[in-house]
């Protein structure tokens, strides 16, 4: 490269605001955001400053991320998408569940909670962590077991004998 487009380079570098001068004490905009934080603030379950606050954006910062058109357009696409393939009800369905089940737990272990509600309440707690041992079918293991057939014939002028398995 010549001189004039270092030079040029430089100015852009240094007036764009999709990258920053090296000595800057800010990082760079565009590949500091992680995704993580998008798909946090498109989901809605909790204030976009807090989980930014997690992500290291605060004050100022936040401030500026928060009304940068890239970020903004980001955040709404990836929440068009989630509307669209139903993660937003499935997040929001799950986080009541989860507050719903300590709930019932609390009820659940209560004295005056018959053993019929303890179990119900078991049953429902185990499902869901995936605990139950899956219910064996008896005609599927039947059928899934491998099937042969032997034969054997005895020149002597007998009959064939087959044994089926």
């Amino acid at each position: 490269m010549n001189e004039f487009d270092i030079e040029d380079l430089t100015a852009h570098l240094n007036h764009s605001e999709f990258a920053l001068s090296p000595p800057a004490t800010e990082p760079h905009v565009t590949l500091d955001i992680p995704p993580q934080l998008v798909w946090e603030c498109a989901a809605g379950l909790e204030e976009p400053a807090s989980i930014a606050r997690r992500f290291g954006f605060e004050d100022e910062k936040w401030e500026r991320l928060s009304q940068w058109p890239p970020f903004i357009t980001a955040v709404q696409t990836q929440r068009s998408e989630f509307e669209r393939n139903g993660m937003t009800f499935r997040l929001k369905a799950g986080l009541m569940a989860e507050e719903m089940m300590a709930m019932m737990f609390k009820q659940a272990i209560a004295n005056d909670t018959s053993v019929m509600q303890k179990l119900s309440v078991f049953n429902a707690l185990t499902d869901v962590a995936g605990l139950k041992t899956p219910k064996e079918d008896k005609n599927a293991v039947a059928n899934a077991a491998p099937k042969f057939s032997i034969t054997i014939n005895i020149p002597q002028g007998s009959q064939p004998v087959t044994i089926d398995g």
